[in-house]
This record gives structure tokens, sequence and C-alpha cells, in this order.
């Protein structure tokens, strides 16, 4: 048996055993890594943790805690409860209104799970008040957080484009995939959405008034919080905007010096100054099982390239699967993989570093070929073996509710993937 062929059975029993034993994946590929790489591969375990994905995990810290003050103060919280009260007497709108609030404060940093949190248990006292339908209200909350938070600025975002790079292309054609991979999700997500909004039927099932009270104004923290919300999104993206307008030898140094990380930590040090936050209470709630779930699974996944994994893939779909069929198998085991995993801890990690070799067998752009992969994966996010649905279950309010929401789980994410399929495969006519 190929030392390759024995990391890819070690990347899937690490998924299956952290599902079934709710242990933490990363923890389990570690040691699947140490056992291979020691004593099947004869690597020193020096060289083992040399593999550990130093990028990534610097990103992933640096840029949640700049983002954990806005959720600890209750700044992202408050913003959605104003918004979404602005549309209190109109409760057809509410299910958009949703989308797009999860959207926005995903999209400004906060990501999927942090909006998911708060959004979820408010969207179903939503539908409890209005009528709406729990699958409705949880696709409205999903749709909108998971697409925000492929925005470029963001912490899933990030980690996409640090993903690509590692996979071998620059940090230009990064941030062109991940902006393709932002608005392509966030158009599958919202035609899902409308699709289910008129089957459905809500314009005859919402009532008129949702009863909630009015919220608070943004106190003075959670003023200067935002504000620098908005002073970091300038600053992430002012050079690329004005880098397309404008070239210039100054513009093009201030892109190759730029760096998300530093600037999350520089922003983080303000927030610190101003007092928005409990310094030691805010890296206690950085999402450690995330940053050690995609670190542990990168060092395996790091394992098998070295061994030969992606030649020996590229050889095997070149032989055996015909090129017009090959997105279409992807986007099937990205979907698939999703239903039981992670799409940034796991689903992208393992697949992305096959993106040049699915490339060399089909002739589809990367940047399709990359998006596609996310696109499958946040599809079925909403299974309730995912972390999606498990949250959303959770945040039900009774075990009647959640009973009915769960039979809802087990056909929406394969009817949101079957759409992205379809979508997908447009795609790869489209921009091939």
């Amino acid at each position: 048996m190929e030392v390759w062929s024995i990391v890819v059975i070690a990347i899937l029993l690490s998924i299956i055993l952290g599902f079934t034993a709710k242990i933490n994946i990363g923890f389990i590929a570690l040691s699947f890594a140490y056992l291979v790489g020691s004593y099947i591969m004869d690597l020193k375990p020096k060289a083992i943790v040399a593999m550990w994905p130093l990028d990534i995990f610097f990103i992933l810290i640096a840029v949640s805690f700049f983002y954990s003050f806005a959720t600890a103060n209750g700044t992202l919280e408050k913003l959605a409860q104003i918004i979404l009260y602005r549309f209190r007497k109109y409760p057809v709108m509410l299910p958009f209104v949703v989308f797009l609030v999860a959207h926005l404060l995903s999209g400004m940093g906060a990501g999927y799970f942090a909006v998911m949190a708060f959004i979820i248990p408010f969207t179903l006292i939503i539908c409890e008040k209005t009528g709406m339908t729990q699958a409705l209200g949880v696709v409205s909350a999903h749709g909108g957080a998971v697409s925000g938070g492929k925005f470029i600025i963001s912490v899933s975002g990030k980690v996409m484009e640090s993903l690509v790079i590692a996979a071998g292309y620059s940090s230009e054609e990064a941030v062109s995939t991940v902006m393709m991979a932002y608005l392509s999700t966030t158009v599958v997500q919202a035609l899902m959405m409308v699709l289910l909004f008129c089957i459905t039927k809500q314009w005859k099932i919402l009532k008129v008034d949702t009863g909630m009270e009015k919220p608070e104004p943004l106190n003075q923290k959670q003023k200067i919080n935002l504000v620098l919300i908005l002073a970091m999104v300038a600053v992430v993206l002012g050079p690329y905007i004005v880098g397309v307008f404008v070239k210039h030898p100054i513009i093009s140094t201030i892109q190759n010096k730029f760096d998300i990380s530093f600037v999350a930590i520089l922003f983080s040090i303000v927030a610190l100054l101003f007092k928005l936050g409990d310094e030691k209470k805010l890296i206690k709630s950085l999402p450690w099982e995330t940053i050690l779930m995609i670190s542990g699974v990168g060092i395996l996944i790091q394992l098998g390239v070295s061994t030969g994994l992606i030649d020996a893939l590229s050889s095997w779909v070149s032989a055996n699967i015909p090129p017009v069929a090959v997105p279409l198998i992807m986007m099937i085991a990205a979907g698939t993989m999703s239903v039981f995993s992670s799409t940034t801890g796991v689903v992208m990690p393992t697949l992305f570093p096959m993106v040049p070799a699915l490339f060399a067998a089909s002739g589809v752009s990367v940047t399709v070929l990359f998006s596609l992969i996310n696109l499958s994966s946040v599809s079925t996010g909403l299974s309730p073996f995912s972390s999606g649905g498990g949250l959303s279950l959770s945040s039900c309010p009774t075990e009647e509710s959640r009973a009915k929401l769960l039979k809802s789980l087990l056909w929406l994410p394969f009817a949101t993937l079957a759409l992205t399929l379809c979508c997908g495969m447009l795609m790869t006519f489209i921009f091939k």
C-alpha cells in the first residue's frame, strides 16, 4: 500500500472518529500525523511539527480576536436588533432582512459561528411570533451568515485566501478566488431562500406585527467599536480598490506589505486602549476548537502532499473520470463531507490542495474549482450532523419545535446541494 493512501485513510478515520466520538478532529489528525509520519515515513517529530499551518493559525487568532470585541460588548447583536425592529411592521420582508443582517454582520468580520450564535435564537423567536416557517428562518440566517463570512475581510474569507496561496497560487489569484466564492455563495444562498419563500407562500402566512420591543440605542463603547470595524473594512479594502484604478509603485508596495493579521492586531490594541473588552476573557473566547481542528488536519494533509498524494490523484482522475464530470464529482464530494464536518476546518483544507490536479484533469479554471468546493460544502452546512444544523436545533425554545425543525434539516441540505450542483455546473460553462 502506498504511503499517500495510508494518509487518505487517516484523514477519513479522523473525520469519522471525530464525529462519532465527539472529539476534536484536529486532535485525532495530529495523532495520526505523528504515527504515520514517525513510524511509517520515518520523519523526526520536529519535521512533523514544522508542517503546522502557521499562516492560517496566525490569521485565525488575530482576526478572531479583533472581532471578538464586537461580539462581547454586544455591538453586533444590538445592530441586528435595531435593523430587525425597523421592519417589525412589514413581516413579509423579515426573511430577507434576516438574511441581510446576518450577511452584513458576518461580512463585517464576525464570521459564521458568531453571527449564527445570536441570530438563530432571535430568528426562531420571530418564526414563532409571525408564523414564518422554521425552515425558511434557518435558511435565511444560515444563508446570510455563511455567504457574508466568505467576504475578503472575514475570518473564513482570510482562511480561504491562505489555503489558495498554500496550494501554489499568487495572492492576486487568491483574492479573486475569494471574491468569486463570496459572490457565488451569496447568489446561491439567496436563491435558495427565495425559492423556499415562494414554495411555502410566506406572504399568506406571516402576521402583521412581531411584538418586538424597541432596542436601546448603541452605547458609547458600541459606537466606537462600530467605527473601528468600518475603519478596518476601509483599511483592508482600500489598497485593492485604489489599485484597480491607480497603477503606481506606492500602491503596489502597500499591497505587497499589507497583512490582515497585523492590521487586526493594531486595531485590537486601539480597542483595548478604549477598553472595549476584557483582554483575558476575549482570549478565552477565541474559537480554539476550530483553530485546533484546522491546524491538526492541516498537518495530516501536508503529510499526504509530501508523499505524492496530488500526483496520484491527478493520475487517477485523468484515467477514470471524464473531464466534463470532474467538477460535478468534486462538488458532490465536498457537499457530502460537509454533512458531517466543518467547511473551513476540514473540507477546504482537505480538497483545496487537490485543485491543481483537478485543473489538469478538467481544464476548468482554478478560480472556479476553488469556488465550487466552497459553494458545495457550505450548501450542506445546515445538516443536523454539522455545526450549523446543530446550532439551530440547540436554539429551539421547545422540544416540539426542535423535533419539527429536525425533520426540515434532514432534507434542506440536500435540496440546497441539488440547487448548488445546477448552479455550479452553469458556472463551469460560463467561466471556463
